[in-house]
């Protein structure tokens, strides 16, 4: 019928269903620079993820300061991980020096069925955790986190690098075509953010690697900032200027 076609592909791996038109698209926007699975000849444009005006307003806060408590949010996606309930609270429990874990307050999405075992996990060595399944007030934790550990779907990425949080991403492994691991390496790759892998989330390697990350406060500073400049709160407008221009060449 010679309507145009405009593509969006929210993750750093191009889906099948938008694999299969965007040879025909005049444009595939995409949320990341990265696009794998792009057909050639396709019109590639990155421009981002669009993010929420709530989380926009959060981007020119700065990064909270470490002089007392250290907050960490953990987030698993909108219906938990149980995985990561499993080996988070584990890793800051046994794998964190007291001094350090005595400062920290953990912020985190927990499973309504895993709620008293992380919580007694907490208790036990007396860390103050907030634990909910589901947080409604997403802006507001990421603002006020120093690290967040989290999955890597793609608002996620998207969102935590609008407001410039340090992380640490735990790729869902079984995502299609491994697109949680494209999803967060752009963010590894400029220095805001560590990627574990699910093959290799034993409590201690995590442990381990959220005490480095706390320990120095110049460092998670710089990655936050890193972070920050990969994010794009325009690209709601950017995506309605390009529909635009699309439909009326």
């Amino acid at each position: 019928m010679g309507i145009p076609l405009l593509i969006h592909e929210q993750n750093a791996v191009l889906g099948r269903v938008n694999r299969a038109f965007a040879t025909k698209a005049a444009i595939v926007a995409s949320g990341f620079a990265r696009l794998d699975r792009l057909p050639g000849g396709a019109n590639h444009q990155p421009i981002g993820n669009p993010v929420r005006a709530p989380i926009a307003a959060m981007r020119d806060l700065p990064f909270p300061t470490m002089d007392d408590d250290l907050t960490v949010f953990i987030t698993g996606g909108s219906q938990g991980a149980r995985i990561l309930g499993e080996a988070i609270p584990l890793a800051i429990a046994n794998h964190i020096p007291a001094p350090l874990r005595a400062r920290l307050k953990i912020v985190q999405q927990v499973r309504d069925e895993q709620l008293e075992q992380v919580r007694a996990i907490y208790d036990t060595v007396a860390v103050n955790a907030v634990l909910q399944p589901f947080f409604s007030d997403m802006p507001k934790q990421l603002a006020a986190a120093h690290l967040v550990i989290a999955r890597s779907g793609a608002g996620t990425v998207s969102e935590i690098a609008a407001v410039g949080r340090p992380s640490i991403l735990i790729p869902l492994k079984i995502a299609m075509d491994n697109h949680q691991e494209a999803n967060a390496e752009g963010l590894v790759e400029a220095g805001g953010a560590d990627m574990l892998l699910e093959d290799n989330l034993y409590p201690n390697l995590l442990g381990e690697l959220i005490a480095l990350r706390l320990n120095d406060r110049n460092d998670l500073a710089v990655r936050a900032a890193a972070a920050k400049a990969l994010g794009n709160v325009r690209a709601a407008q950017d995506l309605a200027d390009l529909a635009e221009s699309v439909a009326t060449r």
